[in-house]
């Protein structure tokens, strides 16, 4: 029997200063909803290990005294919401929490981090699955049929192991609100500022970023032939 914990790929723009998940619903939109998940996928499949499928694994392939070789176990679960709060706004809400998921996030460190072993003079580092928290709130409000907003905020936050480098991606801030404006159907523009912030694990090091940027947007199709 195989259980594979999928985690939360959504978020892979998000949570690592790299974007935002607020989706701006179109000028006007009427529909009300309210809806949560909580994603839990299963596959089953005879004669399988599921520990292969959460399995994560390195070799050792220099021929030395040491032997470095090993494996980690990555999994996830994701929570997320979206809220019909009132009939100009959407909430948007998602959390993921679990260890080895770093590739499914943008921007984010390795999956394993080094672990201090050196009592073991064969195996002095070992490889540990590092632990993630992602957290992502937007709110997507409609002023009027020609103006829209999405407002937020998201972080994703590792918990290092001992064995990384200073340096190492321990933290990462991002925020964003913006002013879209549909003057005609199929035609959208506006602005829109951004936050990100960079923290390291140990060196103290942090950086800040803002930037302000502009867009256009036209949707159109054509038909060629019959």
């Amino acid at each position: 029997m195989l259980i594979a914990i999928v985690a939360a790929v959504a978020l892979a723009r998000t949570l690592s200063a790299g974007g935002s998940l607020a989706a701006q619903a179109p000028a006007g939109a009427t529909d009300t909803f309210s809806d949560s998940h909580f994603h839990l996928t299963n596959y089953i499949q005879q004669g399988i290990d599921v520990r292969q499928y959460m399995e994560i694994k390195w070799d050792d392939v220099l021929d030395d005294r040491f032997e470095l070789s090993g494996d980690a176990t990555g999994w996830g679960l994701n929570f997320s919401s979206n809220l019909k709060a009132t009939a100009s706004d959407i909430v948007r809400l998602q959390f993921v929490f679990g260890g080895g998921i770093q590739n499914y996030m943008n921007d984010s460190p390795v999956d394993v981090g080094i672990v201090n072993s050196f009592s073991n003079p064969v195996t002095p580092i070992l490889g540990e699955a590092v632990p993630i928290i992602g957290v992502v709130a937007f709110l997507d409000h409609t002023w009027n049929p020609r103006f829209s907003t999405a407002v937020g905020y998201s972080l994703q936050d590792n918990d290092n192991t001992e064995g990384q480098a200073p340096n190492a991606f321990k933290t990462g801030h991002y925020a964003l609100g913006n002013l879209l404006y549909t003057p005609v159907p199929n035609v959208m523009m506006g602005g829109e500022l951004q936050w990100g912030r960079r923290e390291n694990f140990s060196d103290g090091f942090h950086s800040d970023g803002l930037k302000l940027q502009f867009s256009f947007k036209y949707n159109f199709s054509y038909k060629l032939g019959g």
